[in-house]
């Protein structure tokens, strides 16, 4: 089965995949840390001093993304020192205040165009996860999972979180399985990264009413905190019933 045709399975029976990943979902730190950094950018009345000034922000989301896989002390998944996070996160403001403006579900075709080669250089530029580490068993950088996760955080409105299990097995393997190696070339994950936000946007304009069924169930699910993440939650939802 091809992406097209899974697209098109999902978006017909979106609010029911997302009921599928509501059956077992994630819960614990993933969950808590995700929804403080939520809270904070939301109320915030000033994003770029939010970037700026507040350390607990970014320790937020540094807190999360441990949480959610990103610092396996035997495996790749290796987050930077956090004063090294910090600062690159810092150094990317200017670019991540831009977009802050932009929304999936309020994008069109031309507006996706014109913000991806911003997007491109985005993943280029933030370096959060490690480039070497002594442990022999690390074949790779995983900056794709890394990057996707800390800009779901910055811009939770507009980029998805990626991961193997779920989203790399829904756009890109025929037959599911447990987990998924990565190309270790950065130039190949920043093409996949804009692959994946290509068909987040495409899931997006097909579903009907979007926006409604996310504030249908924002105030009800603890994982349902933005639209981007909605449908990665479906994704989530179609991965584990299709499994084989």
């Amino acid at each position: 089965m091809n992406v097209e045709t899974r697209i098109e399975k999902l978006t017909k029976k979106f609010e029911s995949f997302v009921d599928k990943y509501y059956k077992n979902p994630f819960s614990g730190p993933s969950v808590y840390f995700h929804g403080r950094v939520l809270y904070m950018i939301r109320n915030t009345k000033d994003y770029r001093e939010l970037l700026e000034k507040e350390d607990m922000f970014i320790e937020r989301i540094y807190a999360t993304l441990a949480s959610w896989g990103m610092h396996r002390m035997t495996k790749s998944a290796l987050l930077e020192d956090f004063e090294n996070f910090k600062q690159n996160i810092r150094s990317n403001i200017d670019t991540l205040e831009k977009l802050t403006k932009f929304k999936l579900h309020e994008l069109d075709d031309n507006d996706k165009e014109k913000i991806k080669p911003t997007l491109s250089n985005l993943f280029e530029n933030l370096e959060i996860m490690k480039k070497e580490t002594k442990n022999p068993e690390v074949m790779e950088r995983p900056k794709l999972v890394g990057n996707s996760k800390t800009l779901h955080h910055l811009l939770p409105d507009l980029i998805p979180p990626i991961d193997r299990r779920h989203t790399i097995n829904f756009f890109y393997k025929e037959k599911f399985v447990k987990e998924l190696y990565i190309p270790k070339s950065e130039e190949k994950q920043k093409d996949m990264f804009l692959e994946v936000f290509d068909g987040f946007y495409l899931i997006c304009k097909k579903v009907d009413r979007i926006e409604t069924i996310y504030w249908k169930r924002k105030n009800k699910e603890n994982f349902t905190t933005s639209i981007p993440k909605l449908i990665d939650n479906a994704i989530i939802g179609y991965v584990r019933e299709n499994r084989r």
